[in-house]
């Protein structure tokens, strides 16, 4: 775009204001709190709303070089293990800090100081790790001190994600995009105001000294959006952390240094775009090429390129085939899949990332919403950060109202909802959920993610959704409909990665043939748009009319080239 000297002038002068207020060590912030669903609809038995806290980014800067140790937030220690829940979980990335650079810190409290942060100053201190040679009696030195301000709090940046070359950041920013189904999910309304865009900083560089062309200036009402496409001064590695910092001026405010300004912040760790499509097999299947071929071809023919393993996916069970490193270090690169391992597969085993798409620490793993699970999880995922800074760690969950807690604790939220079938669901039992449960749920957790990923899951074949309990003997899998409607409904509700489950192969015949053939279908559909859909966002940006019972889930998703359209007719009765 062309813009004159003076808006230039103007940008670079409110850009200016917000990092002199950094530069005085108030550093600026973003908070949402945890959204959730209406227990009318979605009754979770015995699960209270979360209506304290949320989560928040930091962006601050070191002011001295050293490794990363305790974190004091609001003056209280907040590194914390066990028993106190004053803060839910922390994390600081990069841990090795270089003075002068910036640093990304998040956390989540549901302590009810933290329901409503909106311009007031709080402090935070990064203090360097000890030396396990210095006496208990010394004082780490202080790597970042300072405050921290939320200044906006319906200015949201969705999503971060470089292109595939790793040569820029694209970045989504959003205006109340939380509310672009009204009343489905509990948070801050937006004000009806207009906001425009006045400063985009990426990495600690405003996009007018990259020369980005990124379009400062743009307007943004409620409901309304814009992609930004941000060149780095270099290809930007594998697990390094992205800092990005946006500036607003409230239309109507008086403009100029008068105005009204406000910032929003957004960090995480860089990934290149991968979307995948993986299942979680049956063990005893052996879907591995050179262990069972027959499995592994069909599961391929049905448009998965990514398995879920464990160390004995392949040689437990009878399979006869080699442990979980030897798929991720030789079977993957060597057939052209990738993988998804647990914790069982032992990290300092592996010896190359070329094909590990991530790393699990758990699934379902939101059984509270404190519990030390919680913490183990968040201490699991650094150390992983640590040792393979490269790959990105993941975790599930199936409850809404936990899922903002959990948000954060890993790179990737996943989440699962299952509508069909006899399969179990957290919701009211002995009652069916609608049909577009699996998107209010997939769409919920994308929601608290932001603007990290989603990995979302989609219902498939599993001998857990047959009955057998006392006299009743039920043999039902996901019909075809039913399969596209879970699978359109991960898509539609911004995932970055389908998830099957399960893979189960031994349903493939002729009484559930229309189901695998659907299957493959929507698997090979998506694929073929996924490389819009790992570099897109769902916007909410959309308009639909007489649909009062609202069955029909739309969603726009933009990339740079492509706008994709998900519409999804959930006007069904089931049988």
């Amino acid at each position: 775009i062309s813009m004159g000297r003076e808006a230039i002038a103007f940008s670079l002068l409110l850009l200016t204001v917000a990092w002199a207020r950094t530069s005085a060590a108030v550093f600026p912030a973003s908070f949402r709190p945890d959204y959730y669903l209406d227990s009318d609809e979605y009754h979770e038995a015995n699960i209270a709303s979360p209506t304290n806290g949320g989560r928040f980014h930091i962006i601050a800067t070191a002011n001295a070089s050293g490794q990363a140790g305790d974190v004091y937030i609001d003056g209280v220690y907040a590194n914390l293990t066990s028993g106190e829940w004053s803060f839910d979980w922390v994390h600081v990335w990069p841990s090795q800090f270089k003075a002068g650079d910036e640093v990304w810190i998040s956390f989540h409290s549901d302590d009810p100081k933290w329901n409503t942060p909106k311009g007031k100053v709080f402090s935070i201190e990064v203090k360097a790790q000890a030396p396990s040679s210095s006496p208990s009696s010394s004082s780490p030195a202080s790597l970042i001190s300072g405050q921290f301000e939320v200044s906006s709090d319906v200015m949201s940046i969705t999503y971060v994600t470089p292109t595939p070359d790793m040569a820029a950041m694209k970045v989504f920013i959003s205006n109340a995009i939380y509310n672009s189904e009204a009343g489905r999910h509990q948070g801050v309304a937006s004000d009806g105001q207009c906001r425009k865009v006045t400063g985009l900083a990426v990495n600690g560089v405003s996009v007018q000294e990259g020369g980005s062309g990124a379009q400062v200036g743009a307007v943004l009402c409620p409901g309304q959006g814009e992609l930004f496409v941000v060149p780095l001064s270099a290809p930007a590695k594998g697990g390094s952390v992205y800092t990005v910092v946006a500036t607003f001026e409230v239309e109507g405010s008086g403009g100029g240094q008068g105005g009204q300004v406000e910032v929003a912040v957004a960090g995480g760790r860089t990934f290149k775009p991968n979307f995948i499509i993986e299942v979680w097999p049956t063990s005893s299947e052996c879907p591995f090429p050179t262990v069972n071929d027959t499995n592994y071809n069909r599961l391929r023919q049905l448009g998965v390129d990514t398995i879920r393993i464990g160390e004995g996916s392949a040689s437990g069970n009878g399979c006869g085939g080699p442990p979980g490193e030897v798929i991720v270090n030789e079977l993957a690169p060597k057939y052209n899949f990738s993988v998804v391992a647990d914790q069982s597969v032992p990290i300092s085993k592996i010896t190359t990332t070329q094909s590990l798409a991530g790393i699990t620490v758990g699934d379902e793993s939101d059984s509270k919403y404190h519990t030390d699970d919680l913490r183990s999880k968040m201490t699991d995922t650094s150390s992983i950060w640590e040792q393979l800074p490269e790959v990105p760690v993941y975790v599930g969950g199936h409850v809404n109202r936990f899922t903002g807690v959990w948000a954060g604790v890993t790179d990737i939220k996943g989440m699962d909802f299952y509508i069909a079938a006899c399969a179990p669901h957290i919701t009211r039992w002995g009652k069916a959920p609608p049909p577009r449960g699996s998107y209010d749920y997939l769409r919920t957790t994308r929601i608290n993610t932001m603007p990290q990923m989603s990995w979302l899951y989609s219902q498939a074949f599993s001998s857990g959704w047959n009955v057998n309990f006392a006299f009743i003997h039920t043999r039902r899998q996901p019909d075809a409909e039913e399969l596209r409607i879970e699978a359109l409904s991960a898509v539609a509700a911004g995932a970055k990665g389908l998830l099957y489950f399960q893979g189960r192969l031994a349903e493939d015949n002729k009484e559930y043939a229309p189901s695998y053939e659907q299957f493959g279908y929507v698997s090979h559909d998506i694929h073929a748009i996924a490389p819009y859909l790992s570099e897109g966002d769902a916007t909410g940006m959309y308009k639909k009319s007489g649909d009062s019972k609202n069955v029909v889930i739309v969603e726009t998703i933009r990339s740079v080239d492509a706008i994709i359209l998900i519409a999804i007719n959930t006007n069904v009765s089931w049988a």
